[in-house]
């Protein structure tokens, strides 16, 4: 059994788009235990604080999430999971529910390299047609990524990777598809059991 806790924090800006500038700071948790000799459970609750520039699009967002993993081979292991975001701002018509589905698999290097790939779909399905819009928002993201995780000690890791996304909407700044490098940096606090 295994318990970890953590705060993250983001800020993302998108250039010619409404409320394209935002930060989320948000608190999580998760919970992973055995249901089989080799094979985990885990499940984990993120609450986040959404600001815009704009207040009456600033709120917050919680998130439950499920995974399921098991191990292929000594080395390589895959998982499965799914989440479900509930997102509410001061304009209703940005608040959103959003299902994700998501697989990857993973293959251990040795004892510090780890080198992941997956694929994740979000649906967001917004509450309330945006103004002048003929027809209720509805947001589709398809992801494909490929990463290197490197442990530096056995709590602090640094990540490296390369992401596709794309989308499609009613809104035409959300259909299209874009490709970008990422680095990362975690330092886990968990208890173990």
């Amino acid at each position: 059994h295994y318990a970890s806790y953590g705060m993250t924090t983001s800020t993302s800006k998108s250039m010619g788009v409404v409320n394209g500038e935002s930060t989320t700071t948000g608190l999580w948790g998760s919970y992973s235990f055995p249901i089989r000799t080799s094979e985990r459970l885990s499940l984990a609750l993120n609450i986040s604080d959404l600001h815009y520039a704009s207040v009456v699009s600033s709120g917050t967002s919680q998130t439950l999430s499920l995974s399921y993993s098991r191990p292929l081979s000594r080395m390589l292991s895959m998982s499965l999971g799914g989440s479900y975001t509930d997102s509410r701002v001061g304009a209703e018509y940005l608040s959103y529910h959003s299902p994700t589905l998501t697989t990857s698999l993973s293959q251990r290097l040795n004892t510090k390299g780890t080198v992941r790939a997956g694929f994740s779909y979000t649906g967001r399905h917004f509450a309330a047609p945006a103004p002048r819009a003929l027809e209720t928002r509805h947001d589709d993201t398809r992801r494909v990524y490929c990463e290197y995780a490197h442990r530096l000690t056995p709590k602090v890791s640094v990540t490296v990777g390369w992401q596709q996304t794309s989308g499609s909407s009613i809104v035409p700044s959300i259909n299209k598809t874009e490709g970008n490098f990422y680095v990362g940096i975690s330092n886990l606090l968990g208890l173990s059991f």
